[in-house]
């Protein structure tokens, strides 16, 4: 069994590399030549990988260009239902936050470089406003359960969209002052909510 599975260990160990060396090719493009002149095709070429097989990777350029930051949101919200359900959902928030090891839903360092891009490209912003609206609804139905209440409610959907709306203009309060915390801006922009807005605070 062991002889077994270590091929497997190697390929996906392999597929691990060729994604990350696409995204690394991807952002030193994007820095060099300006995201909207970039290619495909470059992109490829940069991680020596034929065009067809950033197509088994990734779906677009702007896929590649927003992967780490999605990936960090699909690990907020893996993390966020793994809360007990009794917590009310923005204390289930802040708690993430305040974990040990967290992920935190404030953005790390090493998000700034993809906000910089965000900020610069409408299309890559328009992309991405898309894969929010997925992730508002997730947010909803996450909420919906913690308040036992349909995911098309009134409060679950408003709670859904504050969140997402607090952590946007923590993202801009940050750029526009990058010597801020982004996780103290976090912390105060939902702490703020749960004093105001939550059922039952």
């Amino acid at each position: 069994m062991i002889e077994g599975a270590a091929p497997v260990g190697r390929r996906e160990r392999k597929k691990q590399e060729t994604r990350t060396a696409l995204h690394r090719s991807a952002l030193q493009l994007f820095a060099a030549k300006g995201y909207r002149e970039t290619r495909v095709s470059d992109i490829a070429e940069a991680a020596d990988v034929s065009e067809a097989t950033f197509f088994r990777y990734f779906s677009c350029k702007e896929e590649v260009a927003l992967v780490a930051l999605m990936t960090r949101i699909e690990s907020v919200l893996t993390a966020l239902a793994a809360r007990p359900v009794e917590e009310k959902p923005l204390a289930a928030c802040l708690a993430i936050m305040g974990s040990p090891g967290a992920i935190g839903l404030a953005p790390g360092p090493d998000d700034e470089v993809t906000i910089t891009l965000l900020a610069g490209n409408p299309a890559l912003t328009g992309y991405f406003f898309w894969q929010i609206t997925q992730v508002t609804a997730r947010l909803a139905a996450e909420f919906a359960r913690r308040l036992g209440a349909e995911a098309t409610a009134l409060e679950p959907q408003l709670l859904a969209s504050t969140v997402v709306a607090a952590l946007d203009a923590v993202l801009r309060v940050w750029l526009a002052d990058p010597r801020q915390s982004p996780f103290e801006l976090a912390g105060r922009a939902f702490r703020s909510l749960a004093a105001g807005l939550e059922p039952g605070a």
